[in-house]
C-alpha cells in the first residue's frame, strides 16, 4: 500500500505539469528530427528517443536548460533534469553553474524564466541559504534591466509559498505535542461526513508534498510505514559542500532535506490505521461493534468514489489488522 501511495502522489506532480510542447530543444534541421525521432546521439552527446532527450552528459544537460531563444524554453524538461540532477550536483551548485555560464554584463534574460519555473516547481530549494545568495545575485544584476520588475513578482510568489510551508510546520508541530494527551469518547458524524473530513486532511497534507522528496527521503521510509522517527536527519556540509550520505552504495540525493511533508503523510496514513482499528477494538459488543464496521466501510466507499485511495486503503488495511480480523461481526 505504501508503494501505491509512492506512486499516486508521483502521478499528482506529473498531472499537475503543463502539457508539453511541441517545440524541442535544442532548435533541429528536418533532418536531425527525424534521426532524433528513430533514436540518435544528438549534439554534445546527449541521446534522443522519439523526439525527446533520454540522457546525455550533466554539463550538455546543463546547457539545455538556458536555450538561445527564450521561446524554446521547455518547462516539462526544466522538471525532469531539476528533479533528476539532484542525484549528481547540488541545487545550489548548478544555479552557480547557470550563473557563471552568463557574462556579468550580459542580460539575464535566459535564466529569469528558468528560476521562475525553479521557484514555482521547487520553492523548497530556496530554503538553502546558499540558493538565496544566488538569487540576491540574480536581483542585483537585473535592478538597471527590463527584468527588474520581473524578479521581485517571482520572490513575493516565492516567499508567499515558503511562508505557506512554515505556517504548516507550525501547525504539525501543535498537533504532535498534543499527540500523547488522553482523548475523550469521539462522537463520530456520518459516514459521508467522515469521509469528506479524511478529504480535507489529505488535501491538506499532499498539497505541501515537494516532488524533491522523493528522491531526498531514505530509501527505507517507503519500505517502513511504522518506524517512529519521522524527522529528517540534518546534514552537514565540509569545505568541499560535501554533505553527509545515507549510506554506502546507495543512490541518494546530494541535496539534504530541507522538508519533512512526505514523513507526515506516511505518518497520517498509519495513524488513520490505527484509528479505525483502536475504535473498533474498543467496542464491547457486536451491536456497536458492527456499528462501527458500518461506519468505516461507508467513509471508504465514499473515499474509493471521489479519488481518495489513500484513505480508504488505510481503513480497509485496519480491518485486515489479526486483532480485527479475528472478531465477530
Amino acid at each position: 500500500s505504501i508503494h501505491r501511495l509512492h506512486n499516486g502522489l508521483l502521478a499528482l506532480f506529473l498531472l499537475q505539469k503543463k502539457t508539453r510542447t511541441d517545440k524541442q530543444l535544442p532548435r533541429e534541421s528536418p533532418l536531425e528530427q527525424q534521426q532524433h525521432s528513430q533514436g540518435s546521439l544528438g549534439t554534445g552527446g546527449v541521446m534522443y528517443g522519439n523526439g525527446t532527450i533520454v540522457s546525455g552528459p550533466l554539463e550538455s544537460l546543463i546547457d539545455l536548460l538556458m536555450p538561445g531563444n527564450v521561446e524554446e524554453f521547455d518547462q516539462d524538461y526544466v522538471f525532469s533534469f531539476l528533479l533528476s540532477a539532484r542525484f549528481f550536483i547540488r541545487s545550489y551548485e548548478l544555479l552557480g553553474k547557470l550563473l557563471e555560464s552568463i557574462p556579468e554584463p550580459e542580460p539575464l534574460e535566459r535564466i529569469v524564466p528558468l528560476l521562475g519555473v525553479w521557484t514555482r516547481m521547487f520553492p523548497y530549494d530556496f530554503r538553502d541559504e546558499r540558493m538565496m545568495n544566488h538569487v540576491k545575485h540574480i536581483v542585483a544584476r537585473c535592478a538597471d534591466t527590463k527584468l527588474a520588475n520581473v524578479v521581485p513578482q517571482l520572490l513575493c510568489a516565492l516567499l508567499a509559498r515558503l511562508t505557506e510551508l512554515e505556517n504548516h510546520e507550525e501547525e504539525l508541530r501543535s498537533y504532535q505535542s498534543t499527540v500523547d494527551n488522553k482523548t475523550e469518547s469521539i462522537s463520530w458524524p456520518t459516514a459521508t461526513q467522515l469521509a469528506q473530513l479524511l478529504c480535507r486532511i489529505e488535501r491538506k497534507l499532499a498539497k505541501h508534498v515537494g516532488p524533491e522528496e522523493f528522491v531526498q527521503c531514505s530509501p527505507n521510509l517507503l519500505k517502513d510505514p511504522n518506524r517512529e522517527d519521522f524527522t529528517p536527519k540534518p546534514t552537514s556540509a565540509g569545505p568541499s559542500g560535501a554533505g553527509s550520505g545515507s549510506g554506502a552504495g546507495q543512490a541518494t540525493s546530494l541535496d539534504g532535506k530541507k522538508t519533512c511533508n512526505l514523513e507526515s503523510y506516511l505518518e497520517w496514513s498509519a495513524r488513520l490505521r490505527l484509528l479505525v482499528a483502536n475504535e473498533i477494538l474498543k467496542c464491547r459488543n457486536i451491536q456497536d461493534r458492527n456499528k462501527q464496521f458500518e461506519l468505516w466501510s461507508g467513509a471508504a466507499q465514499y473515499c474509493l468514489l471521489v479519488g481518495n485511495y489513500n484513505s480508504a486503503t488505510a481503513i480497509l488495511e485496519s480491518f485486515d489488522l489479526p486483532p480485527v480480523a479475528r472478531l465477530q461481526v
